[in-house]
């Protein structure tokens, strides 16, 4: 089994197969959006219900393709914590998921969640306009009825009265609905969780550790609009375990296993004071206490167990493999079939056109990619903890415990080489901020640190005791440093790779007065 699946992962981190898959899905996604652009025209003017049925299945055609890539080819998983009669009502109500949004796929955990539970055709976001301009996904979600703000409060006011009014009332029987609803209004960081406790403190809130403050008038005017006929809200927590792969697209694509834990409790609207925009904001702002608490549990524990809630698995289903599956004989095996024409007719200079086509639209597509997530994600910030040294610029701050670099390749970084090995204390890339969450991986570098002197970074000792391949004018430090330490090597400004198989660099900086010895140092790497 070991075996199999090595080459199974081997198969997975193949870059044919990735495009393979992701042109299906995009060839089976445009053909999906065009007859849900056609139902639109032709048929939602004369027959709403009708039109509501058909997407309905339409859209569980195309999210499929997506919850395979996270349970099948992933082999991840979703943990629930749930009482088992909150989980028939959702499966059998009109429902409004408050999610917690810290995680670039919370959005899929939340698919997969209502895949398993049977209810993927009727799964819906509240989220900003940008959303409904993706292609597939955003279009998918705006012909299925999706709500989309624009963060302005008067045509946002009129755009959710409207929408969910339209919605309930015109909804076929034997049919349910859900919201996934992020209230912060955006995915977690720790820049925008410090502005936001900055206007807590203006208007005199508790302060939150693991959340951005609550917008509140949306939420209250849904359930204004729905007019009683959403009788649940659910307080979703999505968290990641310790022994979780990175929880991004990119990972789950690569084959590597992402294990979810999900929290869900019930709250019926009759609870909840809505038709009081004051008191109902109250009750969002002391719910978003409640989930700091929940995740400041599982940040101390690793899990959403012993909070009462019962552990429930939900059970795999063949659904999405099948219309996997369908997708691939129907798209897959003709393309291939012309692919394989093309390779035998076409001429040499066509074909290399072709593969560098390809290539450059693979390497495009994943440019954008890393650099939207890296300018939008948490992932791409310092972490935080109790004792942590972060390198500023040219200035370095310097603790007993821990040094932290910046997975950034033009900062202006320059550490000396330490005389022991270094110790690597990697983090997992989504990390929530606190040291129990980190996945650590001790582990000595198993080469020293040297001097790259050229730009193919050609490597070489420096000899210690002379001027050889550095400045020969040294501070006074820097002599009594080499004198104290005759065995170590000094790292140039070039890239240092710290071990053979991390992808994370540092650049260092050009000024040798900015070298420093650290022993025993830990370097995270984000």
């Amino acid at each position: 089994m070991a075996s199999n699946r090595r080459i199974l992962n081997a198969i997975q981190l193949f870059i044919p197969i990735q495009i393979f898959i992701g042109y299906c899905f995009c060839v089976s996604g445009f053909l999906v959006n065009f007859i849900q652009l056609l139902s639109k025209i032709i048929i939602w003017p004369f027959h709403k219900q009708l039109y509501r049925r058909i997407n309905y299945y339409l859209g569980t055609l195309l999210w499929s393709q997506l919850t395979f890539i996270y349970t099948w080819w992933a082999d991840s998983d979703v943990t629930v914590f749930v009482d088992p009669k909150d989980l028939e009502y959702l499966k059998h109500e009109y429902a409004l998921n408050l999610v917690n949004h810290r995680y670039e796929i919370d959005w899929l955990v939340g698919l997969v969640t209502a895949q398993k539970l049977g209810i993927l055709g009727g799964s819906k976001i509240v989220g900003k306009s940008s959303l409904s301009l993706i292609p597939i996904v955003g279009w998918s979600w705006y012909f299925t009825e999706s709500i989309f703000l624009r963060r302005v409060w008067e045509s946002d006011k009129r755009i959710l009265e409207h929408d969910i009014q339209q919605l309930i009332s015109g909804y076929p029987d034997n049919y349910n609905f859900n919201f996934l609803m992020a209230c912060e209004g955006t995915r977690f960081t720790e820049k925008k969780r410090s502005e936001s406790m900055k206007y807590a403190k203006e208007k005199n809130l508790p302060e939150l550790k693991y959340h951005i403050l609550p917008r509140t008038r949306g939420f209250t005017l849904i359930l204004q609009g729905a007019k009683g006929k959403i009788p649940g809200v659910y307080n979703f927590m999505l968290a990641f375990t310790k022994d979780s792969a990175s929880p991004k697209f990119r990972t789950l694509l690569k084959g590597r296993r992402c294990n979810a834990q999900l929290y869900v409790k019930r709250i019926p609207v009759s609870e909840i004071p809505y038709e009081d925009e004051k008191k109902c904001g109250q009750w969002l702002q002391e719910l978003f206490q409640e989930k700091d608490r929940i995740y400041d549990h599982f940040v101390q524990n690793d899990t959403f167990d012993g909070l009462g809630l019962p552990k429930v698995t939900l059970n795999r289903t063949y659904y999405d493999i099948l219309i996997e599956c369908f997708w691939l004989v129907i798209i897959g095996v003709p393309s291939l079939k012309w692919f394989l024409q093309f390779l035998l007719v076409s001429t040499w200079f066509a074909k290399m056109m072709f593969v560098l086509v390809i290539i450059l639209g693979y390497k495009s597509m994943m440019g954008k990619y890393s650099l939207t997530k890296r300018r939008h994600s948490h992932q791409s910030k310092l972490l935080h903890t109790q004792q942590e040294t972060t390198f500023l610029f040219n200035k370095i701050e310097q603790t007993n415990t821990t040094i932290r670099l910046k997975h950034r390749t033009n900062t202006l970084f320059r550490p000396l080489a330490a005389s022991t090995p270094y110790n690597i204390e990697q983090s997992n890339s989504f990390n929530d901020g606190s040291p129990h969450s980190m996945m650590r991986h001790q582990r000595f570098v198993l080469t020293p640190p040297v001097y790259c002197s050229t730009p193919k970074q050609t490597r070489r000792q420096i000899p210690n005791n002379n001027s050889q391949g550095r400045s020969t004018s040294l501070t006074l430090k820097q002599k009594i440093f080499l004198e104290q330490n005759p065995s170590v090597p000094i790292i140039s400004q070039r890239r240092l790779q710290f071990t053979p198989n991390s992808q994370s660099f540092v650049r260092y900086s050009n000024d040798d007065s900015k070298r420093k010895n650290i022993k025993n140092i830990k370097i995270w790497l984000l």
